[in-house]
């Protein structure tokens, strides 16, 4: 949907970029995030002062910046500083391709070092079957007939991450996998059940020493979900399982559509939390938005929080009123200026409303979409890119929103599969 300010200015009626992202004087950057565009190959060497391993990250299916931030640097809004390190090989900070070694800030703590998985010499490409089918039994192998592969069929608890570690004994191998299937898997992240895929070998083979094999439920010892057996799109999807579920079900089921599309929402616009490491409620300032409400400028450099609370606080000296309405706040991102849409008297009520919890914050969320019937039909369709025109704006597809949407409602829905598999609440 879109909604007129004032002025007559038509503007988005949900400002659906993210919290905290970098943007240049001439283009806004959306924040780091996993898409389903296609993919290439890049690799990259480490910076030459680097002296640690830990200060390179090679890029797996399912990584953002976002992500890769908050494994490394505990702050998922410092992506900024990692995309200002390797724009010489990221020239989209939301394109991150698996196989890439980006320069982490010194003083990184990755949880793990890595280095650059590289597919052996002369391995095929493509090969897989053209249609998705469902399982025909139980077992999840079967023989492929000839050559040097087998059979695989994707369980609802996998990604190709795990299928290289309890079939090929090596998670480091999943972009094997993923060349000799990219007929049907375009993005290595997004896998479906019932997939038959190509893996390299005559059967599978025990996990290399000092690896953790893992079952295909997805439930690790005693049952529990393993949040390190998940991708970083996946444990971020589980997070907001843990805090939000029972009530995103609640409200999902009340407007018919199904609940990882509020998730899916959720995710892209702040990764699940509405609050920064500091405390204070998520926001980002628009600058053009400001301007449409007073012809002043206030500029933003989008590059923190704090760089945001600047801009903000500067702005409600000029006009009180006009700068609530131009931020974007909580965990859903929705602009001051619908403030009414969501029964609030003012911009300022619904910042305060908000910064008292997460919960007013994705009661906004539902209140939004119930108010614009298009959103509702959209989100009971999976029609992502009428359901992005609507949050986001007419520019959706500039910052792939539609196929973030596609990519969070698929990890949101991978988790809870392994929830209900594992038993795991």
């Amino acid at each position: 949907m879109l909604t007129k300010t004032n002025d007559g200015t038509v503007t988005p009626a949900v400002r659906s970029q993210g919290a905290t992202k970098t943007t240049s004087a001439k283009t806004r950057r959306p924040r780091a995030a996993a898409t389903a565009r296609g993919h290439a190959e890049a690799l990259a060497a480490p910076h030459p002062g680097a002296g640690s391993r830990r200060e390179v990250w090679t890029v797996r299916p399912g990584d953002t910046l976002w992500g890769i931030a908050a494994n490394v640097l505990g702050d998922g809004s410092r992506w900024g500083e990692i995309y200002a390190l390797n724009r010489d090989q990221v020239s989209n900070p939301s394109l991150i391709y698996p196989g890439q070694v980006l320069r982490l800030p010194r003083g990184s703590t990755a949880p793990e070092a890595h280095e650059p998985a590289r597919p052996p010499a002369g391995q095929q490409t493509g090969g897989a079957s053209k249609k998705d089918q469902k399982p025909t039994r139980d077992v999840a192998r079967e023989e492929a007939s000839g050559g040097d592969t087998f059979v695989y069929v994707v369980q609802p608890s996998d990604s190709l991450a795990l299928i290289a570690r309890t079939q090929l004994g090596d998670e480091s191998r999943w972009r094997e996998i993923w060349n000799l299937n990219r007929e049907v898997i375009p993005n290595p992240s997004i896998i479906r059940a019932g997939q038959r895929l190509k893996l390299p070998g005559k059967g599978p083979v025990a996990p290399a020493a000092g690896t953790r094999r893992q079952t295909p439920s997805g439930g690790g010892p005693g049952g529990t979900l393993d949040p390190a057996t998940l991708t970083p799109a996946q444990r971020v999807a589980y997070n907001v399982y843990k805090k939000h579920h029972e009530f995103l079900v609640t409200q999902a089921e009340r407007l018919g559509f199904d609940v990882e599309i509020a998730a899916a929402v959720l995710i892209t616009e702040s990764s699940g939390t509405g609050f920064g490491a500091d405390g204070r409620l998520k926001i980002r300032f628009e600058p053009h938005i400001f301007k449409g409400y007073t012809g002043r400028v206030v500029p933003d450099s989008h590059k923190s929080q704090d760089a945001e609370y600047e801009a903000f606080e500067a702005a409600k000296k000029i006009d009180r009123d006009a700068a609530f309405k131009s931020i974007s706040m909580g965990a859903a991102q929705i602009m001051g200026f619908n403030a009414g849409t969501l029964g609030y008297g003012s911009a300022e009520a619904m910042f305060e409303a908000f910064s008292k919890g997460e919960r007013p914050q994705i009661e906004g969320l539902f209140a939004f979409i119930e108010k614009h019937p298009a959103l509702v039909k959209a989100a009971k369709q999976h029609d992502w890119a009428t359901f992005a025109a609507g949050y986001n704006g007419p520019a959706y597809a500039k910052y792939s929103y539609d196929t973030r949407l596609a990519a969070y409602f698929e990890a949101y829905r991978h988790v809870l599969d392994l929830v209900k598999k594992s038993g795991t609440r």
